[in-house]
């Protein structure tokens, strides 16, 4: 160091520094750079799985909403739309597969279950939706053959009164005393048929079986019994076959209905169904969610930790940079300064007529040029006043 010009001892103590700080640069991006990566493959691991869980969870939900406004609608276009929900869910369960083969500690065989359960749920919407469609089929069929129906009852009733009507025109006591009962009779059939008929269109309007629930266990009989207790007294073949066509539509019109309570409690079964598998489903996804959260944030806390050590070592290295250039700087302050003052101290020694001395300062620099002129400067004063010495 004592030989190297002071210009190069400047220009290596700021290389120094200079290096220092991009050795600390270099540390913190390396680090910095760790600390991304490994947030990223957090990213990467485990918010997947959530927004797969989420948008499952999403798209469940909406299942039996949907299903409830086909039911009340019996709009077609509303099952195409579940159907592409079903669609969805499915692939989603397929990304979920594919992303839980890179990481079986998220699983614990919930998923399975989960696909199981929602397996469940499509299969009782499905057959919800045949039931439906079966049921709707009858309804048309009831309607029809419920219009018929009241169109025949109509026309005996008709015929039953315009018969009346003679026998009073006639004054023909032993008809009216006969066809009296039949009158009230087909009155009493047509107005029966009404009250089913009624109590089924509410409960289809209103969705409420409740309504006719007692069609074919109670009001029917009663309806069968009125027609059989006077089907015997008309004497009118036409009448009479009329009565037993009459009688056959009655039993259509209750075997149709018979049939629509049957595919009713089918409905409810399957309605009562749907709610457990859904819950399941749904209780799983947010298992598995919840379950990537927890290593998510378990993970974030080691990142977190890496991260505090990260800064701890990156201030121990600034901190060792600050002192190796306090050093440096200090190095060269004093490897400068110290000679400087020795040599002021010198001239001051001169100035002060101590010729004797020398600064003898062992260098190859600029300090070490300035020593050597100085000490040769004494000998040259001291030679001076020897000379001045002799001649005087």
């Amino acid at each position: 160091m004592k030989n190297l010009k002071i210009w190069i001892k400047m220009a290596a103590g700021l290389g120094t520094i200079i290096l220092l700080i991009a050795i600390l640069s270099v540390l913190s991006s390396s680090l910095l750079n760790q600390i991304n990566k490994e947030t990223q493959a957090l990213q990467n691991e485990y918010l997947p799985l959530q927004d797969i869980a989420v948008d499952l969870n999403n798209n469940i939900l909406t299942i039996p909403a949907l299903m409830n406004d086909y039911l009340l609608t019996g709009k077609k276009e509303i099952y195409t739309e579940l159907e592409g929900v079903f669609q969805t869910v499915r692939q989603k369960f397929a990304d979920m597969d594919a992303l839980l083969e890179k990481y079986p500690h998220l699983n614990g065989g919930r998923t399975a279950k989960a696909r199981e359960s929602y397996e469940q749920l499509e299969k009782t919407i499905r057959a919800s939706y045949e039931t439906n469609e079966h049921f709707v089929t009858l309804r048309t069929e009831m309607i029809s053959i419920g219009g018929e129906l009241f169109k025949h009852v109509a026309d005996v009733v008709a015929t039953q009164n315009t018969m009346q009507e003679d026998a009073l025109r006639a004054r023909d006591m032993e008809e009216l005393i006969r066809v009296a009962p039949l009158v009230r009779g087909v009155n009493s059939i047509q107005e029966q048929l009404s009250v089913i008929r009624t109590a089924m269109m509410r409960s289809l309007v209103e969705q409420d079986r409740s309504y006719s629930r007692d069609n074919v266990s109670v009001r029917f009989p009663a309806l069968l019994k009125t027609g059989d207790a006077i089907v015997n007294d008309f004497r009118n073949p036409a009448i009479l076959q009329s009565m037993k066509n009459l009688r056959a539509g009655v039993v259509d019109f209750r075997d149709v209905q018979d049939k629509m309570q049957t595919l009713w409690d089918e409905q409810e079964k399957l309605t009562a169904a749907r709610a457990p598998a859904r819950e399941a489903t749904l209780s799983l996804m947010r298992q598995v969610a919840e379950t990537a959260d927890k290593m998510q944030n378990t993970a974030m806390v080691q990142v977190a930790t890496a991260v505090n050590n990260a800064a701890t070592v990156t201030m121990v290295i600034c901190l060792i940079t600050l002192l190796i250039a306090v050093g440096v700087g200090f190095g060269l302050t004093r490897s400068i300064t110290g000679p400087v003052t020795k040599a002021l101290h010198f001239a001051q020694a001169v100035a002060g007529g101590r010729l004797d001395q020398r600064l003898g300062l062992d260098r190859r620099d600029e300090i070490g040029q300035l020593s050597e002129s100085l000490d040769s400067m004494v000998d040259s004063l001291n030679e001076k006043i020897t000379d001045a010495e002799k001649k005087s």
